[in-house]
This record gives C-alpha cells, structure tokens and sequence, in this order.
C-alpha cells in the first residue's frame, strides 16, 4: 500500500464518520412537538399558544420522531376535532426505530376523546403504521343499535408493528356491535402498558 492510498483510506473514513455524526444531528433537530385542543383551529401554526384544531389535519402533519400533545378537554362532535383515524398507507407518516412519532395527552387522562357511537364506528383507529406511541388518554365509545355490524371498539390497530400503548383509560365499547375495548388485528411487536 502507498502513502497516498493510505491517506485516501483515512481520508475516505474520516468522511464517513462525519456524515454519519451529522445525519444523526439533522434527524434529532428536526424532531419537533406540535399542538391539538378541542377549541384550537388547523390555520394555526400548531403550537402550545395556537394549537390546531383537527385530528385529521394534526396528525398529517407529523414526521418521524415529532411529538402531538393534546390539550386536556373533550374531542368529540362538539368539538369539531373529529376522531383519530390514522392510516399509514394514506398519507400519515411512519415513525422510526429511532424516532417514532408520538402522540399523547398533555396531563395524563385529561385529554378525554369521546364517542357517541354514532359519529364514527371506532373512536381510534392505526393502522398499516410502524413505530408509534399513543399514551395518557381517556378514549371511550357508547352504545348505539344501528343495525350494522360495523367495529364498534373504543381502540383499534391493524396490519401495524411496533406499536405502544401507555398508560390510556379505555372504555365503553359498543355493546351491540362485536367490539372490544383494544383491538389488535394482523399487528405484531407492539405493547400495552398501564
């Protein structure tokens, strides 16, 4: 081996080593923690003093690593907040083995998302998602005879992986419905923790 190619090889490593170090560094900056309230709006810029308003235009915007607080009060009709219903498969992002997205109440079991029953089958719903970690809420369903047989459960996640569940109240799935109060369908390495 000449000098030069050992120079070249030192060279070379030390390069490596350095986008390394910096992709690392860009992938922790761009981690950030945005904001949802019953009473926030989706023209506001998603933070702690303009939270949005929608779960649906709130949970679009996350990138792997970011974190959504939700605001403590009720997310149901009255709210316009709609109801979580996150498909990764259509346009919501993944999480990462290093960075997963989180989403999570601000005080624990304040954040208290509510289901008549009748607004949507299934007051929470993930799925086709990798890497994400939903914790501190209250989230329950209601009775509501139909006729359907459409999911009546107060949680569900499918054909998901890596998936956690802390710390979340879950009640009330719908009695006339075959439904549960967390349902895993086709979901694999996940955990559901008090």
């Amino acid at each position: 081996m000449t000098m030069q190619n050992g120079w070249r090889r030192v060279f070379s490593g030390m390069l490596t080593t350095i986008a390394l170090v910096a992709s690392v560094f860009c992938g922790l900056a761009s981690a950030a923690t945005y904001y949802i309230a019953p009473n926030g709006s989706d023209m506001n810029a998603g933070t702690s003093t303009q939270p949005w308003g929608t779960w649906a235009y709130a949970l679009r915007q996350l990138d792997p690593g970011d974190t959504l607080v939700a605001e403590n009060g009720t997310y149901d009709e009255a709210s316009e907040a709609g109801f979580p219903n996150i498909d990764c498969a259509a346009g919501y992002a993944n999480g990462t083995a290093t960075q997963p997205i989180i989403v999570r109440a601000e005080q624990e079991r304040r954040a208290f998302i509510k289901n008549n029953g009748r607004a949507a089958g299934t007051s929470f719903v993930l799925k086709n998602c990798s890497y994400w970690t939903i914790e501190g809420f209250w989230i329950e369903n209601a009775d509501f005879n139909d006729g359907t047989q459409d999911n009546g459960s107060v949680v569900n996640i499918s054909y998901a992986d890596h998936i956690s569940l802390r710390r979340l109240l879950v009640q009330k799935p719908n009695r006339y419905r075959n439904s549960h109060a967390i349902s895993l369908y086709a979901t694999r390495n996940s955990l559901i923790e008090e």
